[in-house]
């Protein structure tokens, strides 16, 4: 009886823990290197990398298009861009093959089960549906986590998907793992969640990061 009891208390402890996770340079690696400073390269976008991305995301990734082509297209009309069809057919066949070409980093899913153990893990990923379909099918990353949200089926980046995650699992602890400062950390910090950064290179300024994602449960000490 007492055995029991003590399970039952584990599971209460476990379920009031919720981890948010990235995809993209978190969990796994696009199979063209720098994928978007290559868009940004092809479309002559001359603006600072930071707001190009937010920018480009927003058109590319918070809207469901019939074809990636049509997507990029929506793109050079928000930039208000005079690209040639040549440049658009270079782009949509750079974009297919960096996702169909994808990888996850070592120890990727062996850490999201170990934080299972711990409590709910979902996905939260800014994707455009086609790729982001693509990527959970090639991975099975449907039956990886408890939950997966897309940035084009919740009609919104990242940062505010955040807060609508947290706030349907209120859960006691709330953890942000992912490689973006701005995206993810800042993110973590608006709904009062604990980040974690992916710091590959060791070259970014952070309180709690690691280099991998392999690294996570012992700097949670699971």
């Amino acid at each position: 009886m007492a055995a029991r009891k003590k399970s039952e208390e584990k599971k209460s402890e476990d379920t009031s823990k919720l981890y948010i996770v990235d995809f993209w340079g978190t969990l796994a690696e696009y199979g063209h290197r720098d994928l978007l400073r290559t868009v940004q390269y092809e479309l002559r976008i001359q603006e600072p990398f930071p707001v190009f991305v937010e920018r480009f995301e927003q058109v590319f990734m918070t809207k469901k298009y019939p074809s990636v082509k049509e997507a990029f297209y929506e793109v050079i009309k928000a930039f208000n861009l005079r690209t040639p069809g040549f440049v658009v057919d270079k782009l949509v066949g750079i974009w297919n093959i960096s996702w169909l070409k994808s990888s996850l980093y070592e120890g990727a899913l062996d850490t999201v089960r170990k934080l299972r153990e711990q409590g709910k893990v979902v996905l939260v990923h800014n994707t455009d549906s086609m790729s982001g379909q693509g990527v959970i099918g090639k991975f099975g990353l449907d039956k990886e986590f408890d939950e997966v949200v897309l940035s084009c089926d919740a009609g919104k980046l990242k940062k505010e998907i955040f807060k609508e995650v947290s706030d349907k699992y209120r859960a006691d602890e709330v953890y942000v793992i992912g490689d973006s400062l701005y995206s993810d950390m800042l993110g973590a910090k608006e709904i009062g969640a604990v980040g974690i950064l992916i710091d590959k290179r060791g070259l970014k300024e952070f309180d709690k990061k690691v280099k991998s994602i392999a690294e996570v449960p012992a700097l949670l000490n699971l």
